[in-house]
């Protein structure tokens, strides 16, 4: 199953639990051993967050569209090397292609920091849909920078 319907299930399921109200009868409420604080759906990281709006930052720099949510969905949530640095990448020795590639190495490193910290957090579906987010964006910079003429 998705992990966003995952997700929309557990805060779904948590609001309706948690908006209960006690039956209004002579007698007072009765002592409930449930609790009726809801978790967040992630912790939410500092590093995380940094890191992905520094590629964010760069990602538009570099002119490349919002990724499509089923790019994301299909992208790996792992750390993955950056195809910027394999020999098959050659892009034109020029200003404009070695700044597009700068960029891209940038993001491309940030996605594997972001994927190393959510791989630490594996319940955490936040951080592994940053990780998705931040490889698609890697794979767009990468094309940009080795297609470069």
């Amino acid at each position: 199953m998705n992990r966003r319907w995952i997700l929309l299930l557990l805060v779904v399921a948590a609001c309706a639990s948690s908006s209960r109200k006690p039956e209004m009868t002579g007698a007072p409420p009765r002592a409930s051993h449930e609790t009726t604080m809801v978790e967040p759906p992630h912790a939410a990281n500092p590093d995380i967050e940094r890191l992905s709006a520094e590629i964010e930052q760069k990602r538009n720099e570099l002119g490349l569209g919002e990724p499509a949510p089923a790019a994301i969905e299909q992208a790996p949530t792992q750390p993955m090397a950056s195809p910027i640095k394999e020999a098959s990448c050659r892009p034109a020795k020029n200003d404009t292609c070695n700044a597009s590639c700068t960029l891209g190495n940038q993001i491309c490193d940030n996605a594997t920091r972001i994927c190393d910290i959510a791989k630490t957090l594996p319940a955490d579906a936040w951080a592994s849909n940053k990780c998705a987010r931040a490889n698609t964006t890697c794979s767009a910079a990468s094309e940009k920078c080795c297609k470069c003429r």
